[in-house]
């Protein structure tokens, strides 16, 4: 496909998105696309393709027309759609038409605009034969040094629209088109290519046809490619049309040209200069046209009464209508054309700031996508100009695309300071894909769920809400004398009807319709709805079957009724087979009715109170009571019994026959349990068998979803009261989203997609989020119908990574080692696999070599998914700099390098949950004898940023000292890490700490045990580790200091002590130890020299180099000397 096609498709999406235009509602609308494009590198470089090369996409890829064509396409706009080359005039020419367009009718809005890419040199080559380009590939309009353009290339589209619309859809205006004019040059010059006087002039009459006109405009952007004929030939008809033809006295015309800054864009020219001109007026700004200066110049810019800035100025403006500019776009086969462009001014639309809470939104068709969009509007929130935070809220979810996207991310937010830190957290969480064809069911709740003050803030912030409940209590009204605003922005319940029915079912219904009528204005409609009890009234409403008028007759005589009713109780049992429940109840016939099946595990049993008390306290002493649930209801009598009955017949008569619509959602009966069926909700006779008989919620709940793909559950209402029963349902556990409800209980919404959705209106702080406690599932780590990876596992920290996967339920791990496992650590691996029921095999692979990696992957992947790589690989070869060769870096780097951009490249299309780096403390602290280890984990430690920026699974961690491997069970290492402030971590510790970075899921994370007096005095003694380590130690031991005298050996000579110390650590005869003696025949390697140094720190207060104890020329004798110098 032709680069440029993909250019016009990019810049026609940032178009809408910078209009507020979202994707799906442009789709399907009469937008034009008029595109202007002359130059076909791409083509002519495809020209000579052999056959075989030849797709049948070719075509479609490389023809002029598809460039616009595509874009329609691609967004599905209907309006006309056509290319235009007139040369470098195309994309104004583009804009002209286009505005014609939009005129006649032919389309509502457009798309227009230019582009230029240059990818072959044959156009350059012409060009440069016919004397138009600058051999330094400059444009320097009106210069005398102007000797042909400079090529350019870019892309640029606007969007257009007829003014009154752009107002009444709120959108933001760049500036309003006044005037557009085209003509042609004819046969009035020769040859072809030398602009016309006569036509230029002949256009810009036209356009300046009015004193009012030519005194309104102020800048003229030029079409100023940098030719010496055409410069000074458009100059002079600027001059004669507008600069003199203006009244005497007027200030010089101001004149540049965009192309000495970017080039001459050729097809995209005009569309550059209209930028160029919107971006100026925005900012109030003229910017200067570079390679231009009086004593440079072309043209007597005096006697043209023109000015071209050679600076950064003011655009002032005294005219109250604003700015004006005209912009010239001319084509070399003599297509000229002209625009005018007033400035516009967005009015300041001031945005209710009064919410407590904003959501912020964003969408992205990728994780990589959603992760740059957050990190782009982390920066956008630091700078000074950002915009306010109900602006950036109201942006995000009203002007952006969202419906097709499957990455999501919903931010509850009260400020840009709490914004950005919630999108800094959010950039070290995986984003799992949403599923967009999801079915919604809204289920309305039943009774006890109001409160005093509920929805207080819906009444304040959504005049949606507030209107649907003022209609409410005005149909109310003409049955009764009830005030329902009053009753929920009231706090107090001075006349203890908090429990009545006939107030609190009008008030939950009143809320129901409101929420859903927000919701509906919000674009949120189900797919099926379901009421519990009295939520019933609300669903057949909602669901269209019901008129609101005569919803709120069904509710009237309902709740006047059942409030004459008194006695009795109500008591939810949970946690207990609803069948089970039911063999308690024959001891009580006619006193104790099934209320509600709730769940195959809940129901409410309703009836006389004491035989309620008496089956409570059976239920109390059976076996696994413990377990059980039981609530008895804030209710005024027991709903769905036999104490209904006395009513039952005045419910009928009064209710009698409702006029039954056509339903515009899905509407399952709670009665019946099953779909709604001819007659249900329409007469008096089923709110008679909605008060009495049990409420089937479960069977209801299945139907709803019956046949259903990725169902969600809305519940409706002023508190979360069913959820527990939809899980049990369907079979489905709750996730650990919960905890979001207790963090906002002051909002209203709170929700989560799988497996369920919840509403919670809570306003209430100290409210409790569920009635019946949900046991929290513990996070798991791993799947057993999975792999993971672990690199270097047949040793230390590698393969206690492999015991801790198999030990937190990995079914399946794979080893990568370039050896083979020993006979003894085969026996290890079997032992584990029968503690553990994990598969564990050892797969031969220098991981870094990308072959062997790629082959090993491709194997592995044929089994079950890779869910998780451990990169544990590890080679030690330790030195000073000086001992250090190329071979020795690659020796100890490849494998942590090579390994993990290996692993990289061979999993980065798995979809994995773990990507994780065993990165070293050295690359943390630093270590004089390890810099090549130092260096390959500081390249994991960045690598593992370097993914996460792409939206991939990654963490580096830096382990310190540890227990296991090169380590274990090494007195006289540990002994010496010790002093140096490194205390060894446990098996056990390492596991804990292993888990809770996973967890955490950083993509950094430093897990070391301190001495933090021992390494206190280290990081005195090291500058450059006192840098990153003083703060904790000053932290943890506070800014004490121990003196740094002998505490051995104290009354020795220099000499005496150095010979005491080599013998003791090195176990030499001190006698041995002459000052020639050179310290290279007595085995020291880096450990034992990092051992030295810090004896001779604790014992002489002096730290000796490294490099004096490495150094193959150093002898005993250097030594001497060191311990002289700080004598």
């Amino acid at each position: 496909m032709d680069p440029q096609q993909k250019l016009l498709l990019q810049c026609s999406y940032r178009a809408l998105e910078d209009a507020g235009i979202p994707m799906e509602k442009a789709s399907g609308t009469k937008t034009g696309v008029y595109i202007g494009l002359m130059n076909k590198d791409f083509e002519l470089n495809r020209v000579n393709l052999p056959p075989n090369e030849i797709s049948h996409w070719t075509g479609s890829g490389l023809a002029v027309s598809i460039a616009s064509n595509r874009i329609s396409y691609t967004f599905n706009l209907t309006g006309p759609s056509f290319t235009i080359d007139c040369a470098c005039s195309s994309s104004l020419v583009a804009l002209h038409l286009a505005c014609q367009g939009i005129r006649q009718g032919d389309c509502d809005m457009a798309l227009c605009g230019g582009v230029n890419c240059i990818i072959e040199p044959g156009i350059f080559i012409s060009l440069s034969k016919a004397k138009m380009i600058s051999p330094d590939g400059t444009s320097k309009a009106f210069s005398n040094r102007a000797d042909g353009y400079g090529r350019g290339e870019g892309c640029g589209i606007v969007l257009l629209k007829p003014l009154k619309r752009a107002l009444q859809d709120s959108d933001h205006i760049w500036g309003v088109i006044s005037k557009t004019a085209v003509n042609q040059d004819g046969h009035s010059v020769s040859p072809i290519t030398k602009p016309s006087m006569i036509q230029q002039e002949e256009l810009l009459r036209r356009v300046y046809s009015t004193e009012h006109d030519l005194t309104r405009v102020q800048y003229i952007e030029a079409h100023g490619t940098g030719t010496p004929v055409g410069d000074p030939i458009e100059a002079s008809s600027i001059s004669n049309v507008i600069a003199k033809a203006r009244p005497p006295g007027s200030e010089p015309l101001i004149i540049g040209s965009v192309k000495s800054n970017i080039g001459h864009t050729e097809s995209a020219a005009g569309v550059a200069g209209l930028i160029k001109v919107l971006l100026m007026m925005k900012h109030e700004t003229i910017v200067p046209s570079v390679f231009y200066s009086e004593e440079s110049a072309s043209i007597d810019a005096g006697a043209l009464n023109i000015r071209i800035p050679t600076k950064v100025e003011k655009w002032q403006s005294s005219d109250p209508a604003g700015r004006v500019a005209g912009i010239n776009n001319f084509g070399f086969g003599g297509t000229n054309a002209h625009a005018v462009i007033k400035q516009y001014k967005n009015p300041v639309v001031a945005i209710d700031g009064d919410r407590e809470f904003q959501y912020f939104v964003l969408s992205a068709a990728s994780e990589k996508s959603l992760t740059m969009m957050i990190e782009e509007i982390i920066d956008e929130v630091n700078k000074d100009s950002a915009e306010s935070f109900e602006s950036l809220s109201y942006t995000s979810a009203c002007r952006r695309s969202h419906s097709k996207h499957k990455y999501r991310k919903a931010f509850l937010t009260s400020s840009l300071t709490n914004l950005k830190e919630q999108l800094q957290s959010a950039l070290s969480k995986n984003i799992k894909p949403s599923k967009l064809d999801i079915s919604l069911v809204f289920v309305f709740c039943g009774n006890g769920l109001t409160y005093r003050g509920m929805c207080r803030q819906l009444l304040k912030q959504e005049p949606i809400f507030r209107q649907k409940v003022e209609e409410i209590e005005t149909l109310l009204q003409s049955y009764r004398n009830v005030t329902i605003l009053d009753k929920l922005e009231n706090d107090s319940d001075e006349d203890g009807d908090s429990s009545r029915p006939d107030i609190v079912q009008p008030l939950l219904f009143a809320v129901q319709v409101g929420i859903f009528s927000l919701f509906q204005h919000w674009g949120i409609r189900p797919d099926a709805v379901l009421g519990h009890s009295i939520g019933e009234v609300a669903a057949a409403h909602c669901s269209g079957l019901l008129s609101l008028e005569d919803a709120v007759k069904v509710i009237h005589y309902r709740s006047a009724l059942q409030s004459k009713v008194t006695g009795g109780k109500m008591l939810v049992v949970s946690n207990m087979a609803v069948s089970q429940v039911l063999k308690l109840l024959s001891p009580y016939p006619e006193k104790i009715c099934l209320a509600a099946f709730n769940s195959p595990q809940s129901c409410t049993l309703s009836g006389d109170a004491d035989a309620i008390d008496k089956l409570q306290e059976t239920l109390s002493n059976v076996e696994g009571s413990d377990a059980l649930f039981l609530r008895t209801l804030d209710v005024s009598s027991a709903f769905h019994s036999h104490r209904m009955n006395p009513i039952l017949s005045q419910v009928e008569n009064s209710i009698g026959r409702l006029q039954q619509r056509d339903t515009n959602t899905e509407l399952y009966s709670t009665v019946s349990g099953a779909a709604v069926s001819d007659g249900d909700f329409c007469s008096g006779k089923y709110w008679a068998q909605n008060i009495r008989e049990p409420v089937l919620f479960e069977s209801a709940v299945r139907a709803a979803a019956e046949g259903k793909r990725n169902v969600v559950f809305v519940e409706i209402g002023p508190r979360r009261a069913l959820q527990r029963n939809i899980i049990e349902t369907l079979g489905e556990s709750p996730d650990s989203s919960n905890g979001v409800c207790a963090q906002y209980c002051e909002s209203y919404f709170c929700t989560k997609t799988v497996p369920v959705v919840e509403m919670n209106n809570e306003g209430d702080t100290n409210c409790q989020l569920s009635v019946i406690p949900l046991k929290p599932e513990a996070h798991k780590l791993f799947h057993k119908d999975a792999v993971y990876i672990v690199t270097g596992g047949l040793t230390g920290l590698g393969f206690e990574t492999v015991r801790f996967i198999a030990k937190r339920g990995g079914g399946n791990i794979i080893i990568l080692s370039r050896r083979s496992p020993t006979p003894g650590m085969e026996q290890e691996i079997e032992a584990v696999q029968k503690e553990c029921g994990a598969v564990i095999d050892a797969l031969q692979c220098d991981v870094s070599v990308t072959e062997q990696v790629q082959k090993a992957i491709d194997t592995i992947k044929h089994t079950f998914p890779i869910k998780g790589v451990f990169h544990s690989a590890v080679v030690l070869h330790d030195g000073i700099l000086e001992k250090l060769d190329r071979s020795l870096y690659e020796k100890v780097m490849k494998p942590k390098v090579s390994g993990a951009l290996s692993l990289h490249h061979a999993t980065k299309h798995c979809n994995l949950d773990y990507f994780v780096c065993y990165s070293s403390v050295a690359s943390f602290t630093g270590n004089a004898s390890q810099s090549n280890y130092a260096a390959a984990n500081s390249f994991l430690d960045r690598f593992c940023h370097y993914r996460r920026h792409l939206g991939l699974a990654a963490q580096s961690i830096n382990w310190g000292a540890l227990n296991v491997g090169l380590l274990l069970n090494k007195d006289h290492l540990q002994k010496f890490l010790e002093t140096r402030g490194l205390m060894l971590l446990q098996p056990n510790e390492i596991e804990q700490s292993l888990q809770d970075c996973l967890l955490l899921n950083k993509p950094q994370q430093l897990i070391c045990k301190f001495n933090f007096k021992n390494l206190r005095r280290n990081t005195s003694q090291n500058a450059s580790l006192g840098l990153r380590l003083a703060s904790l130690v000053k932290e943890k031991v506070g800014d004490s200091t121990e003196p740094d005298t002998a505490t051995e050996h104290p009354h020795q000579s220099p000499s005496e002590y150095v010979r005491t110390v080599l013998s003791e650590t090195l176990d030499v005869k001190p006698e041995e130890l002459t000052e020639g003696t050179q310290l290279s025949t007595l085995g020291i390697d880096s450990m034992l020299a990092m051992t030295l140094q810090n004896q001779f720190s604790k014992g002489r207060g002096v730290t000796v180099p490294l490099v004096k104890f490495l150094d193959p020329n150093s002898t005993v004798g250097t030594l001497f000397k060191a311990l002289n110098q700080h004598l």
